[in-house]
């Protein structure tokens, strides 16, 4: 399930004007004068697509396919966001966390696994730069990369891709999602897995 918030974004514009049919210098000192301050208030909106919909089916994989840290398939969740102003997108992702001392591999948990984990999952990568949308990452390094910063932890917010007047204030965001190892294959049971997060987009 995904879902967005978009909050509400204020401009406030503000101008000072003299009232008055005399010039400056020929006012008396000490007689009273008038300033008006004009403020507008535009109410800014966002549009949120998750135009690869709101599931990713990964391909059939063999216990033997999976190792600690082994990523072995990456797909991208894309999402169009569009506003009318200039602005940088956030993105808050949660859901079920099941090892230890890791938050940032998401799997449903299952009462006939052991300790309710089948020793694989999924993790997130938010591209924070176009280079890393246009540009899959690498399996090689995708979990360790993740590790270090890459990834997004269970109920944190990373940035996403900034809109602006260059951009057109429109952008195609990728979250990168890894299908990784976490135990030896041998501890692995066979059959179907999955992890249902929430996908918050926060503008701001």
């Amino acid at each position: 399930m995904a879902q967005s918030n978009n909050y509400l974004q204020l401009f406030i514009v503000m101008g000072g004007s003299l009232i008055g049919g005399q010039a400056i210098a020929s006012t008396p000192i000490g007689s009273a004068g008038t300033t008006q301050f004009v403020a507008t208030i535009n109410d800014g909106s966002c549009d949120l697509d998750y135009t690869s919909g709101h599931a990713l089916a990964f391909m059939p994989r063999m216990a033997t396919d999976f190792s600690p840290g082994k990523t072995v398939e990456i797909q991208p969740i894309n999402i169009d966001i569009q506003c009318n102003y200039t602005v940088t997108p956030q993105v808050m992702i949660t859901g079920k966390t099941p090892y230890p001392g890791n938050q940032k591999v998401f799997l449903d948990t299952n009462s006939q696994w052991p300790t309710n984990t089948n020793g694989v999952g999924f993790m997130v990568q938010p591209a924070t730069s176009v280079a890393a949308r246009d540009t899959p990452p690498s399996l090689s390094d995708f979990y360790v990369n993740g590790l270090a910063g890459k990834a997004i932890a269970n109920g944190e917010t990373m940035m996403l891709l900034p809109l602006n007047s260059a951009n057109g204030f429109s952008e195609n965001q990728v979250l990168w999602v890894g299908l990784v190892g976490m135990v030896d294959s041998n501890q692995i049971t066979p059959g179907a897995f999955q992890a249902t997060i929430t996908i918050t987009g926060i503008i701001p």
